[in-house]
């Protein structure tokens, strides 16, 4: 049996029309029986979709990928994981003042092959695809993601001439390409992915690279996911459309006071306290998971100083937003994306439809010199001065305008007033007259 609302849940977020969507049901009602077919035809129906909505995307070159069941853990799904394979080591960073930042340190465990195949192998996926663009070539490997929406993918990043990449600390990398991973369609909602760096496995000219990425509150189970890269050379958009063919369950925890927490083995998600209101800031001071055997690990503590997690934990209110402007709202789901993979502040805003290109460049200058923190105060101030000035030229360009206005409205009422009169006293005269 198909469940029609299941179906229809898990195909509108390609956007289809209601039409199509009913003779897709339609026609896998008919097939119901063969199962091999029906799914053939789900599949197709997918694919036919994406490419739809690819075309109204502008996307110069779709892909499918192939997600196969893989046979067992590749060295890559373990270096994933590996406390020896990418790099736990802080990045060095500096105040205003020049005094060294005291960060967070991060400890990575060790894990071996047997354990990860034994927590996540039944739901461990290969990907084949590829895509070559500014003569780079991408090529996916695997992938891995749960019920709540965390998960990761491993993919190589070549180059015969070499391939260049900025460390960002903890691992975590900025490399050319810069994937997004979007959600049902480029130019949506994009999930919250930060890249990292395989060190045991890259060379010079190939990079082996392990992109994490969590949601927190767009996704859901049954949307597929599009690795989407943007050519430098001609600006447009390659995507490889991933469709997930299973998912790592999760298992959720309820305490006494009704908060719960759901756990699996790529993350943990937690929503807003339920004694949280629209005023409460929730500040997570101490995360820490108790094993039934009697051991621990810290995920996160403010008093110990120590951060384990890579994507990160947030919190979205979809009715709130520090932007008036809907529109440009709208245009930074790309924006943090963006950042997150590695992209400068300065050249994610370039591509806000709506924004100075002073401002750009002003927050380019606090990034190269160190002083991003000051140079936005200054850069606030600035436009906060501008904002005011250009009120003030309204004011003085609309005073006149009124005053004009408002003669012409006194004008009309006179008119309209002394007209009636006027006739009155002449037709009082002309009946004088007789």
């Amino acid at each position: 049996m198909i469940d029609r609302k299941l179906f229809q849940k898990t195909f509108s977020t390609l956007h289809a029309s209601p039409d199509t969507l009913s003779e897709v049901y339609k026609v896998v009602r008919r097939n119901k029986k063969r199962h091999i077919l029906t799914k053939g035809i789900l599949i197709a129906a997918v694919l036919a979709m994406c490419v739809t909505v690819a075309g109204a995307a502008g996307i110069a070159n779709l892909i499918k990928a192939n997600v196969m069941p893989a046979d067992s853990v590749t060295a890559a799904d373990l270096h994933a994981f590996d406390a020896d394979s990418i790099s736990s080591d802080m990045p060095v960073m500096l105040d205003n003042s020049g005094q060294l930042v005291d960060l967070p340190r991060m400890e990575r465990v060790a894990l071996d092959a047997e354990t990860m195949q034994r927590l996540v192998g039944d739901y461990l996926s290969t990907v084949d695809a590829t895509v070559e663009a500014d003569g780079y070539t991408i090529s996916l490997k695997t992938f891995l993601i749960d019920e709540s929406g965390s998960g990761f993918l491993t993919y190589t990043l070549s180059n015969p001439n070499g391939v260049s990449y900025a460390d960002y600390g903890y691992g975590q990398v900025g490399t050319p390409m810069n994937p997004i991973l979007y959600i049902g369609e480029v130019g949506g909602h994009a999930m919250d992915a930060y890249t990292y760096l395989d060190t045991a496995a890259s060379t010079d000219t190939e990079l082996h690279l392990v992109l994490y990425f969590n949601d927190f509150g767009h996704w859901q189970k049954g949307d597929s996911l599009l690795f989407s890269v943007k050519s430098g050379a001609t600006g447009g958009r390659s995507a490889i459309c991933i469709i997930p063919r299973t998912y790592l369950p999760v298992t959720t925890f309820t305490a006494e006071s009704g908060d719960t927490v759901t756990v699996s083995a790529l993350g943990i998600r937690m929503p807003t306290p339920a004694a949280a209101d629209a005023v409460t800031e929730v500040v997570l001071d101490e995360l820490v998971l108790h094993m039934a055997d009697g051991s621990q690990y810290v995920v996160q503590s403010e008093e110990d100083n120590i951060m384990n997690w890579v994507v990160g934990l947030g919190i979205t209110d979809e009715d709130y937003h520090t932007i008036g402007n809907a529109y440009i709202v709208s245009q930074f789901d790309a924006v943090l994306a963006q950042v997150r993979s590695g992209v400068s502040l300065s050249a994610a805003l370039e591509s806000v439809d709506g924004f100075q290109r002073k401002l750009c460049s002003s927050i380019a200058v606090g990034e190269e010199t160190g002083q991003l923190d000051s140079m936005l105060d200054s850069i606030a101030d600035s436009m906060e001065y501008d904002a005011q000035q250009a009120s003030r030229r309204m004011m003085t360009i609309l005073e006149p305008m009124l005053i004009v206005l408002m003669a012409f409205v006194v004008g009309f009422i006179i008119i309209a007033v002394m007209s009636p009169i006027i006739g009155s006293y002449s037709a009082i005269e002309s009946s004088g007259n007789v």
